[in-house]
């Protein structure tokens, strides 16, 4: 056995002990790389329709009266959250820790979605601590909502930061000086203030932690929201440059930061108030190397544009744009799809890194056909999989065409998945829904027909560049010219979008 299985296990062995030992810790904390797999979801009885899950046995009136008793922050949390997107991050994330491989040389992204707020640090966090702080939101997201105590090893901790693995007493001291860190939030005139981290506990090579009830919801259903790399997370050497790295990525949709006051950018980047007070020092040790650094290490940097009054600088806008030379590139016909890297995983049980090396060896379109031959000839119609990389590694070279679906095998597995798809989204609903808030669809219903029209098409072209939308403008082949909005699937990722840029009025 390996030292790092070894030390695997005695941290799954000591987690009770060490919990019921701890009078702070009155939850028994989780192993500490054992995320449960997602329970598959099932609805029975009719299945419903809302914002664009098509149910054609349910009348118009059903879906209206579903829709309705939803509520804004439901729908936010419905199409804006996705456990099963951070349970497969985070697995892949452990699966590149086994292999020994360099964070900042994986060959894909790991993703961590955080909420977009202005926040205000008091004791702003160093380099090393916003990047702590970050994997430690990465590993507890897959359980945000079931779980009180989470857990990580230094080792995979340090693995995730690039930090010298030997060095744990500074660990230890960064840890400490987040929980004396407090950061403050104001919104929709809320204001709430609290810690980064509550209690702690180093036991041996693991280390548990809580984090504050007001960051786990903020996280866990994040209304509006970003995306941050944790192979970027890794890379940067300045606290500056990560701050602004970050501030970039939460602006990325709209392709630049907006006008920003000078007072909002010290506090984006954590500048104490006796800091840098005049521009130009602020310029000279913030502005210029950060970019600078960005340009150097980023898949994202920026121009600065800035705006004065008189001959006063008194704002900055940031331009976004892409950093070619450090964007990924492993398949020039982009990433397995989610789903596809779901049934390859769990359902023919071909590990992460296997899968990984199958995408380097062979055209991504032809892995996408493959799969959906063998999930349709042995899980839909359950016969048992034996040896599942085998049996992929034949289809893929296989020569006498026998591995493709036949018209009406396809429609037969395309009704099949728009069951389960629906199946699952309903049970989501039903879960989520906790209030009686007035729902993001009718804010968008009174709100966007009075948008003027030139405006329209210029949020049309956002949403076009978006992202997260792509697979379904694609799909419906989308044109720029045009606002159409009148297929279902098209009106729910053109809502969850302007929802989640917080386009739409409050």
């Amino acid at each position: 056995m390996d030292t790092k299985n070894a030390s695997r296990l005695k941290a799954n062995k000591t987690a009770s002990e060490v919990a019921s030992e701890v009078a702070s810790f009155d939850l028994v904390a989780p192993d500490v790389f054992a995320p449960k797999k997602p329970r598959r979801r099932t609805a029975g009885g009719a299945k419903a329709m809302v914002a664009g899950v098509e149910a054609p046995i349910l009348t118009e009136e059903d879906q209206q009266a579903l829709a309705e008793a939803l509520s804004s922050e439901d729908l936010a949390r419905f199409y804006l959250t996705n456990e099963k997107e951070a349970q497969h991050f985070f697995q892949r994330s452990r699966d590149l820790f086994d292999e020994g491989t360099s964070i900042i040389h994986i060959d894909e992204e790991l993703l961590l979605k955080k909420s977009s707020e202005r926040v205000r640090y008091v004791r702003p966090l160093k380099l090393l601590q916003r990047q702590i702080h970050n994997t430690l939101l990465f590993v507890a997201r897959p359980h945000m909502t079931s779980q009180d105590i989470f857990s990580v090893s230094l080792d995979y901790l340090s693995w995730s930061v690039e930090h010298n693995h030997n060095d744990t007493s500074y660990l230890k001291e960064s840890v400490e000086e987040m929980q004396q860190s407090l950061m403050q939030i104001s919104s929709n005139g809320r204001w709430f203030s609290t810690q980064i981290l509550q209690d702690v506990m180093i036991d041996g090579k693991t280390l548990y932690y809580k984090i504050p009830p007001l960051l786990k919801k903020l996280n866990s259903a994040p209304e509006r929201y970003y995306h941050v790399s944790l192979r970027m997370n890794a890379r940067f050497r300045s606290k500056y440059a990560h701050a602004m790295y970050e501030l970039l990525r939460e602006n990325l949709w709209k392709h630049e930061t907006g006008e920003m006051p000078l007072q909002e950018f010290r506090e984006r980047m954590g500048i104490e108030d006796n800091e840098y007070q005049e521009f130009k020092r602020l310029s000279a040790r913030v502005i210029v190397p950060a970019l600078a650094e960005l340009e150097e290490v980023s898949d994202y940097c920026a121009t600065p544009k800035y705006i004065t009054h008189g001959r006063k600088i008194v704002a900055i806008n940031f331009l976004i744009r892409e950093n070619a030379k450090n964007q990924l590139s492993v398949n020039t016909e982009g990433n397995l799809d989610l789903e596809r890297f779901t049934i390859l995983r769990e359902e023919l049980g071909i590990s992460g890194p296997q899968i990984r090396e199958l995408t380097r060896n062979h055209r991504l379109k032809r892995i996408e056909e493959v799969t959906d031959v063998l999930y349709f000839r042995y899980i839909l119609k359950k016969k048992r999989v034996r040896k599942g990389l085998s049996l992929v590694v034949n289809a893929l070279n296989d020569t006498e065409d026998k591995y493709f679906l036949t018209s009406s095998e396809k429609t037969e597995l395309a009704a099949h998945r728009e069951k389960k798809r629906q199946a699952s989204q309903e049970a989501e609903i039903v879960k989520l829904a906790s209030d009686n808030r007035r729902s993001a669809l009718d804010r968008f219903k009174d709100w966007w027909p009075s948008v003027p029209e030139d405006k329209q098409l210029d949020i049309w072209g956002l949403f076009l560049k978006d992202e997260i939308s792509l697979a379904v403008i694609r799909s419906k082949r989308l044109k720029s010219s045009t606002v159409d909005i009148s297929h279902p699937l098209v009106s729910s990722a053109f809502l969850a979008f302007v929802a989640r840029v917080g386009l739409i009025p409050e």
